[in-house]
């Protein structure tokens, strides 16, 4: 992953906002994530939420290979159940038209069982 930092410190932002809702999950998850080594000192404290995009791009390599996606997240907002306040979708779409070329090639290419054609090299 090409832009990890940029992309984690927007999930770390997302974390934080769910923690200020009083997730009982979040909490948990964020006390685990900030226990680990060498984490920016700014990913600690909770940012402003005009400081978050409403979609994340990540960028992926692998050798010649170059993938670029962008992430949205979707809750319900005012389900029947309370539960259910608590899901998260998160979908990936193609950011650049290589990539949906190349998404549609790895899906047509795993759909006709040749699980190998379009990947590239382990």
């Amino acid at each position: 992953m090409l832009n990890w930092d940029e992309f984690a410190r927007q999930l770390i932002l997302i974390l934080h906002r769910d923690v200020a809702q009083g997730s009982r999950a979040a909490v948990q998850l964020l006390d685990e994530i900030m226990a680990y080594p060498g984490l920016s000192a700014d990913w600690r404290l909770p940012r402003h939420p005009q400081a978050s995009s409403p979609v994340m791009t990540m960028h992926l390599a692998k050798g010649d290979y170059r993938l670029a996606f962008f992430s949205t997240f979707t809750t319900l907002a005012m389900p029947m159940d309370a539960a259910l306040q608590q899901i998260k979708i998160e979908c990936f779409f193609p950011a650049d038209d290589a990539t949906a070329r190349k998404a549609h090639q790895l899906a047509l290419s795993q759909s006709s069982g040749d699980k190998n054609a379009a990947c590239p090299a382990e």
